[in-house]
Formats: structure tokens, C-alpha cells, sequence
């Protein structure tokens, strides 16, 4: 009897199984990969990347409430070859903790503990933002889009060490960065307007924001893995679990990196695994009829996933802070980039499925984006240019500059390194370059432009399709967001900004040489006016060598703290008080010294050239101590 009962049991669930996949044999991925052969096609995916662009991933999709894949690719720590583990291996999430933010507005906002459309001030203590430069509202819908209009801040973004790590508050009042635009207007991605985004939300709940998600989100979703906490104070087991992250080297290879330590920790310091962050998406993505566990009622999600802002006519842009992606299905989520890890996060809601990729090496792409984008799919995979009369693509050309970049401090000139540089090619044809990446792009309706080709990772995941905002018959702005170069960093002052610096640096590189050189052969002594000349020719070199050494220090590791490099901003100002000191004594001199007319030429042309090294420096901000 009991063998009869295990054979007709058996066979059942034989017929189950068969059943199952022949039911799913028709399902797709929404890019039309079937999921019976899904497995396979992310196995040779990863092949071609794992070990080249990043030492380990960990992908997992979901479908229908579940996860119907998870797998981890390569090592979470090369030395140690230790693999990863889908299920248990921790990852920096970085940006993606910005959903998390997203997430906890849209439940007070349920609650009626918040408006969206209501001036944050309200909510913050008096003067709490200092001083800003527009009288308008910030609410919240314009810090879910990014158009609150703050600079970038690029210091202390991550710490290397949680020694004096701040709390966010601290944090929030120690790095205010300046308004720069109008709120509404242009959509800067801003890590500080989310970060207190989440302390007003933290002021209204009466709780640490990220003990307020391990409550409310981490164990009701089982998300058992991960913690919020900057240093995994309230999880501290993730750190065994924890992979190490990657920088990927030049000539390949990977070089391990610090962990991250954010001090604006709601916008980048959630750490968890791939399949925890799966459970996220499937709590976004319930069955139809059914409310979301994050939520009390079904409108609030439904909400949450409605786009709240537009990059244009017709194009993607923010669904209540989440990013669209750009694919033949509506999509949204989100990317991140700490230190040493890249990750990516979207889901599909129409056929409730997801993508959750993680890896542990520096601003990966091929990986993060290129295989959510093979599994979404991208918009308009064949365009042709539109038959219609267009506008003329000689409209759109010239050179543009990201709306994300600092206008404070001497960083400034780190918007300028990469223009965007549009040029018009043939009849509705642009070509967009960057650094040395180019793409082409077709105008498919009036200023809205479509990638059709690409070379780089920049353009081949980014600028799918682009919009120009134009008005009086000038370019406002591109979607992206950016802007044209300000009238005061035109093209020619940028050009003769350069040459200055080329000339005044050269003059200060090679006359120190050329006066080591005399002294050598010669074997002479200065003249008192050639000592006072020299002085000057030195306080130059100085100032030269100082703001050199502060910009590779930067260039170099970009996650730093002003308090590593505000000994170099104080020590132009007693270089050129001695430099001002040094030309007076030199002018001076010639009528005691009464020096040759070559002695008196290069004497000038050193005081000029100290002339325009300070005017370099003041101009673009290399005194100014934030």
C-alpha cells in the first residue's frame, strides 16, 4: 500500500514538474530571452566579464513574487579565492539605499506625516540650510528628482575609516553645499538632498533612520542579511560575510580597496546580499490586487511607481526617486558606486519581474548595466531618421558641461575635464564625445535625438536617448542633465585659461633649472637684484608645485576628505604674500642694483608671469576654503 501511495505520488509530481515547465517554457525575460534558456545565456554572459572587469557578481532574478535565479560569479576575495555566494555574500549596495529613502517618504506620506509638495524647511529646524540663493520652495518631489538645485559636494562623500565618522546630522551641517540652481529647474543628482530627505524623515519617525528600516523593512522582508548602519553596528556578523572590493587595474588585474564608510549614510551605506535585495523587488511587485508589505494601501505603491518627473517630451526620467530605465518596457531602480563596489537594481513591474546585479570592483558597467540591459532590453533597437521636417541638427552643436559638479572650491574645474561635445554630421545625425567615447544619434522627433550607435561604455549604457531642451533658438539644457558652458567659462576664456597656465608653468618649471644651470657652470655669486628675482622665480615654482600636488591628490582618490588637502589651500596664502613681497623688493632693486635691460626683460616677464599664475589661481577658486 505504501509503495502503491510513493509510485502515484511520485508520478503526480512528475506531471507537476512537466507541467511547470511547459507552462514557463512560453515566459520571457522582457528583452524576450526565454526563461528555461535564461540560466545559460547569463552563464555566458559572465563569462566574458568575470576576472576582466570585476573579480566577482552576484546576479538574481525574480518573476512572480520569486526568485526564479541566483548565482554568484567569481571570488568575493581573490587572494583568498573564496567564491561568492548569492545567498551570503555582502555587497556595498551604494546608491541603490536611495530607494530605502524613496520607500520611507512614500510611508509617511501614506501616514499623512508628510508632503510632497510642502517646503522641506518646514520640517527641519530654523536655519538649518544656511543661506540659499533662491526664496522657492524645496519640497520633496523636487529632492526625489534631483532638482533641488544644490552643487555637487566631492568631499567627504566616503570615508576610507570609521574613525570620526559623524552622525547624519553632524554630517548634514558640517558639508552644505551651495544652491545653485532653481529649485525645479534642473536636475543636478545631488547625495545631500537625499541625505536630508532622510533626516527629516528620521526627525518625523523619532528614531535612527537606519534602525527605523531593520524595524520596519529588513526583518518583515526577511532581508536578514543586510544592515544600514554605516559600520554594521547593529549587524556586525555581515562583516565575516562580507566581500572585499576591487580596484580593476590599467593593464588588468585588481588591486583591493577600503571599504566605504559614508557619512550621508541613507544615500550609500546599506550593505546585504543579491538575494536580500531580491526580496525587496518582490515586495514591490505584488499580485495584482494585493497591497505591498512595505505599504498599508495599494495606491501608495502605485504612486511610488508613477514618474513624478520627466527628462523630456515622451522620455524616461524619475518614478518618486526611483531612476526609468530606458527599455522597450516600463522600468525603474536603481545603480550604485561606492569605493570598491557597482551594483544595479530594477524591476519591470507590468511583468513583475527583476534584476539584481552586484559586483565588487570600481564603476563597473559591462556588468551592471550591460547585463540588466540585455535582460530589460533597450527602447527603439532599430530607428531610422523621421521623414518629417525637423529642426536642423546644427541647432544642438556645441559643448556642454554636467549640471552635477561643484561651483564652490577649487574642484570646479573638474566639471570642465569631460565636456559633452555635440556635433552636428549629416541630415539629422549628431555625434556625441566624451573623454575619447563617441556615439551617434538620430533625430527621431523635434530635438529628441536616439542613440544608433556607440563606442565606449559611457555612451553604449547611457544617452539611449537624448533631448535638447531649446528655447529662443539656444540650448537650454540636454537631458542628463547638462548645461552649456557659463558665459563665464566660455570656450575662449577656457582656452586662454589653459595657455595661461601652460606659459606661467613652463616659466616657473624652467627658470629654476636655467638659474642651477649659470650657477654650475659659472660658479658665481648673485647679484643682490638676481637674489631678490630668484626669490619671486621661487615663490612661483612653489605656488606651482603646492596646487599640482593638491590636484593629483585628488585626481588620484577622489573620496577625500577637505582635511587632508586644506594644508595646500592655506599655504598659497603666505606663498603669495612672500611672492608680493619678493616682486616689490625686485622692482625696488633696480634702482640700487641697476641691473642690464636683459636682467630688467626677464625680471617683468617674471612678475607677469607671477601675475597670471595668481590671477589662475584666484579665478578658478584655489584660495577658497569652503
Amino acid at each position: 500500500m505504501k509503495i502503491r501511495i510513493s509510485l502515484i505520488l511520485s508520478i503526480m509530481f512528475l506531471l507537476f514538474c512537466q507541467a511547470s515547465i511547459a507552462a514557463s517554457s512560453n515566459a520571457e525575460t522582457p528583452a524576450g530571452i526565454p526563461l528555461v534558456k535564461v540560466a545559460s545565456f547569463i552563464d555566458e554572459y559572465m563569462a566574458d566579464y568575470i576576472g576582466a572587469t570585476s573579480p566577482g557578481a552576484a546576479v538574481v532574478l525574480v518573476k512572480d513574487g520569486k526568485i526564479i535565479f541566483s548565482k554568484g560569479y567569481g571570488y568575493a576575495d581573490v587572494a583568498r579565492e573564496e567564491p561568492v555566494n548569492s545567498s551570503s555574500t555582502v555587497f556595498e549596495y551604494g546608491s541603490i539605499s536611495k530607494a530605502f529613502v524613496y520607500t520611507t517618504i512614500m510611508r509617511l506620506w501614506e501616514a499623512g506625516r508628510l508632503d510632497l509638495q510642502t517646503d522641506v524647511r518646514d520640517y527641519l529646524p530654523d536655519g538649518f540650510l544656511g543661506e540659499l540663493r533662491y526664496d522657492d520652495p524645496i519640497t520633496m518631489l523636487d529632492i526625489m528628482s534631483h532638482t533641488a538645485g544644490f552643487e555637487d559636494y566631492l568631499f567627504d562623500i566616503v570615508l576610507p575609516s570609521p574613525r570620526g565618522l559623524p552622525t547624519l546630522e553632524q554630517a548634514l551641517k558640517r558639508n552644505r553645499p551651495a544652491q545653485v540652481y532653481k529649485p525645479g529647474t534642473v536636475s543636478a543628482y545631488s547625495n545631500y538632498a537625499v541625505a536630508l530627505a532622510a533626516y527629516i524623515c528620521q526627525r518625523l519617525i523619532g528614531q535612527e533612520f537606519h534602525t527605523y528600516l531593520m524595524e520596519t523593512v529588513f526583518v518583515p522582508l526577511a532581508m536578514n542579511h543586510t544592515s544600514a548602519h554605516p559600520t554594521l553596528q547593529d549587524h556586525p556578523n555581515l562583516s565575516q560575510s562580507k566581500a572585499t572590493g576591487y580596484y580593476p587595474l590599467k593593464h588588468g588585474g585588481f588591486k583591493p580597496a577600503p571599504w566605504s564608510f559614508v557619512p550621508l549614510y541613507p544615500v550609500g551605506a546599506i550593505n546585504g546580499t543579491a538575494e536580500d535585495l531580491a526580496r525587496f523587488a518582490i515586495a514591490l511587485m505584488p499580485d495584482a490586487g494585493q497591497r505591498s508589505p512595505l505599504f498599508e494601501q495599494e495606491a501608495t505603491l502605485t504612486q511610488l511607481l508613477t514618474q513624478s518627473h520627466s527628462m523630456g517630451p515622451g522620455l524616461t526620467g524619475f518614478s518618486h526617486g526611483l531612476i526609468e530605465w530606458d527599455g522597450e518596457l516600463r522600468a525603474m531602480g536603481h545603480g550604485g558606486n561606492t569605493i570598491a563596489f557597482s551594483s544595479q537594481f530594477n524591476i519591470v513591474p507590468e511583468e513583475r519581474f527583476g534584476v539584481i546585479v552586484l559586483t565588487n570592483a570600481a564603476m563597473e558597467m559591462d556588468i551592471c548595466s550591460g547585463l540588466t540591459e540585455a535582460l530589460i532590453g533597450k527602447r527603439n533597437k532599430d530607428i531610422s531618421p523621421a521623414t518629417v521636417d525637423l529642426p536642423s541638427e546644427k541647432d544642438v552643436e556645441g559643448i556642454y558641461i554636467s549640471a552635477r559638479r561643484m561651483h564652490q572650491g577649487f574642484l570646479e574645474f573638474v566639471g570642465y575635464l569631460a565636456p559633452l561635445r555635440v556635433t552636428a554630421m549629416a541630415p539629422n545625425q549628431i555625434q556625441l564625445r566624451m573623454s575619447a567615447e563617441t556615439a551617434t544619434l538620430v533625430q527621431i522627433a523635434p530635438y529628441v535625438y536616439q542613440r544608433v550607435d556607440a563606442d565606449g561604455p559611457i555612451f553604449k549604457y547611457h544617452f539611449g536617448t537624448v533631448y535638447f531642451d531649446v528655447s529662443d533658438g539656444k540650448v537650454q539644457r540636454v537631458s542628463g542633465d547638462f548645461l552649456p558652458l557659463p558665459t563665464k567659462r566660455a570656450t575662449p576664456w577656457l582656452i586662454t585659461s589653459l595657455l595661461m597656465l601652460i606659459v606661467s608653468a613652463s616659466y616657473f618649471s624652467i627658470i629654476p633649472l636655467a638659474f642651477l644651470l649659470r650657477r654650475w657652470r659659472k660658479r658665481s655669486s648673485l647679484t643682490k637684484y638676481e637674489k631678490r628675482n630668484m626669490l619671486l622665480v621661487l615663490c612661483g615654482t612653489a605656488l606651482l608645485v603646492n596646487n599640482a600636488a593638491l590636484v593629483v591628490r585628488m585626481l588620484l582618490n577622489n573620496y577625500r576628505s577637505f582635511s587632508e588637502v586644506r594644508i595646500h589651500i592655506l599655504s598659497n596664502y603666505p606663498l603669495m604674500a612672500l611672492a608680493m613681497i619678493a616682486g616689490i623688493l625686485t622692482l625696488l632693486a633696480w634702482k640700487q642694483a641697476k641691473p642690464s635691460p636683459g636682467q630688467k626683460f626677464f625680471g617683468l616677464v617674471t612678475i607677469g608671469a607671477m601675475l597670471v599664475l595668481t590671477a589662475l589661481l584666484v579665478d578658478w577658486q584655489f584660495l577658497n576654503l569652503l
